[in-house]
C-alpha cells in the first residue's frame, strides 16, 4: 500500500533552504537588494545638487491663473 507524501507549503521549502545555508542566503539577499537599490543612488546625488542650486526653493508655476488659463 502506498501512502501519499504530505503536502508542504512553499514557505516550508523556503525555510528549509534558509536553514541549509543561512550565510549563502544572507549574501544572496543582500546582493539582490543592492542590485535593485543601486540605480537610486545617482538620483539622490543629483537631487542634492539641484536642491543646492535652487537654494531649497519649492517648485511653483509663477502664474496666478488656474489650470485652464482663466
Amino acid at each position: 500500500m502506498q501512502t501519499s507524501a504530505p503536502i508542504r507549503s512553499l514557505w516550508w521549502h523556503i525555510a528549509r533552504l534558509i536553514r541549509f545555508r543561512p550565510g549563502l542566503y544572507i549574501i544572496s539577499a543582500l546582493g539582490i537588494i543592492s542590485f535593485y537599490l543601486w540605480p537610486l543612488l545617482p538620483g539622490l546625488f543629483v537631487r542634492q545638487i539641484f536642491d543646492q542650486l535652487s537654494n531649497g526653493a519649492l517648485l511653483t508655476n509663477g502664474c496666478a491663473c488656474d489650470e485652464f488659463g482663466r
